[in-house]
């Protein structure tokens, strides 16, 4: 084997592991989500808006865990707020949280709010309200870990 030849193959065992190591595809599945999983210590007010004047019905304090949730969408979190509250929500790139459009739960929805710029904080109001029957949760949430 002539020495040029044996220079090539050199050239190639060095070049061919940093090609496949910096040819690599992100990870689709990880994305800005990421950065808001975790644990989380909500505190939430209930308020029973039914008879017209809000009337708080309870404060809970409840740690829990955001995460992201694995479908064919890349923007939807899931944040279970107290033992029995949870929900999955829309995150944007921004921070902003929505209800998803495919939520069914028998009545009328809203939430509104997000995460801080930090992303050490969340703010959010949810509504729901069936019939007579209206019930706002407001939670704050600190990041626990």
């Amino acid at each position: 084997m002539r020495s040029s030849d044996k220079f090539i193959i050199k050239i190639l065992a060095l070049l061919l592991p940093l090609i496949i190591l910096f040819s690599c595809e992100r990870d689709p599945l990880n994305n800005y989500r990421d950065e808001y999983a975790g644990a989380w210590d909500f505190v939430t007010v209930r308020e029973d808006l039914s008879s017209g004047q809000p009337e708080i019905l309870d404060t809970i304090f409840y740690t829990g865990p955001i995460e992201p949730i694995y479908s064919n969408r890349n923007d939807l979190i899931y944040i279970q707020f107290t033992s029995t509250g949870a929900m999955d929500a829309v995150v944007s790139e921004t921070g902003m949280i929505s209800l998803p459009d495919y939520r069914i739960a028998g009545g009328f929805e809203t939430l509104s709010g997000g995460f801080n710029p930090g992303v050490s904080m969340l703010n959010f109001t949810y509504t729901f309200s069936s019939g007579d029957y209206s019930l706002r949760s407001t939670v704050e949430g600190v990041r626990g870990d």
